[in-house]
């Protein structure tokens, strides 16, 4: 009996030293922070957002003095793990010059910094919003819309958070309908970005009022990686401005170019592909400036599969060629992969003796090879 209630101990023990590991792993293990992008500023206020490839929790550590960041802001949505973050810091001081790192899962980014503004009012207002649907056409809560008035190169842009919006009273709640987003475009603020966006200084305000006719970048990123994203140029019409519903892309699980005795073939896999139409395929050589489309017709997609092949059949020449695959859906939405490289080779050449003819008994004979 004691053995066996020491064995049971034992394993007992092992049972929690293994729970203990794996909480351990998946609370302090390795995380990746990307895409720290610093947006919606003004004088006295800023959104910090960026992702993780795992779900964690975000927070921001901030302050006046770089050694110093005492001040602390969590995610707008009050705890929980996510892969897209999002911040926001209010009561700031204008024309002041702040220090900042994010943290998720107990892992910090290195420092950067942004600079408020000075006090400026301004009466404009250019409201915008719209739906997002993932890959499986549902809401996209919880994925980021970021728009940017392309009049000018360094212009902040604006952010939204999918599925939620700011009340009457100031505090954060979650949208009826979690597929919409709503910003607003003004006030413009200008500034030197750097760090791909994590670093916004020398920052003022433009006082301009956005036009009917001006372009507007606007890029979304969905709620997981799965998701993708999606980006695309539109025209402002006149406020409030009403954008046409988003589906983000076909999400492609595996890609893979080869080269073989029929040719290139360009096999593919889609994790999702709600609403896909097909796809065209384009290729170039090393040193051309242009893709050409080698598809005829269009691939179509077939909602039973999941895998496809294509290939081309091109006589190439040796040399490094690049491929594209281009999704098409029902809304006439284009998505095209980055470039994709394969290496083509010369072909063997095989020798092979036939047949003499017409045959051994005659004086003279051919010989085909």
């Amino acid at each position: 009996m004691r053995r066996s209630a020491m064995w049971k101990g034992m394993n007992l023990l092992r049972v929690l030293s293994v729970l203990f590991f794996m909480s351990a792993a998946n609370s302090f293990g390795a995380l990746t922070i990307s895409n720290i992008k610093v947006t919606d500023l003004t004088d006295k206020r800023v959104i910090i957002s960026w992702t993780t490839d795992i779900q964690a929790d975000g927070r921001v550590h901030y302050g006046t003095d770089q050694n110093n960041l005492s001040l602390v802001r969590s995610d707008i949505r009050s705890g929980g793990s996510y892969y897209n973050h999002y911040v926001e810091i209010t009561g700031l001081n204008p024309d002041t010059t702040y220090y900042y790192c994010v943290e998720s899962n107990s892992v910090r980014s290195p420092r950067y910094s942004f600079h408020t503004p000075q006090e400026t009012t301004v009466g404009l207002s250019y409201s915008i919003g719209g739906h997002v649907f993932d890959r499986n056409g549902e809401p996209a809560e919880g994925g980021i819309v970021y728009l940017t008035l392309k009049n000018w190169s360094d212009v902040v842009p604006v952010t939204s958070l999918i599925g939620w919006e700011l009340s009457g009273g100031g505090t954060w709640q979650q949208r009826s309908d979690t597929s919409q987003w709503n910003t607003d475009l003004q006030p413009i603020v200008r500034g030197d970005i750097r760090d791909s966006g994590a670093t916004v200084l020398n920052t003022r305000i433009q006082n301009y009022d956005v036009a009917n006719g001006d372009q507007i970048d606007l890029f979304v990123r969905g709620p997981t990686p799965e998701d993708g994203t999606y980006s695309d140029v539109i025209t402002a019409t006149g406020s409030p401005q009403t954008v046409g519903d988003i589906s983000l892309p076909v999400f492609y699980s595996s890609i893979i170019v080869s080269p073989s005795s029929d040719g290139v073939i360009l096999r593919w896999s889609v994790a999702s592909h709600v609403d896909n139409l097909g796809w065209y395929i384009y290729r170039k050589g090393e040193g051309e400036s242009d893709f050409e489309q080698i598809t005829d017709k269009m691939i179509l997609d077939d909602p039973l599969r999941d895998d496809y092949a294509w290939i081309d059949r091109s006589h190439l020449r040796p040399g490094r060629y690049f491929y594209v695959i281009e999704s098409v859906d029902i809304a006439g939405n284009r998505v095209k992969t980055d470039p994709i490289p394969v290496i083509v080779l010369a072909r063997k050449l095989r020798t092979e003796l036939l047949q003499n003819y017409p045959n051994p008994c005659n004086p003279e004979t051919w010989i085909p090879f």
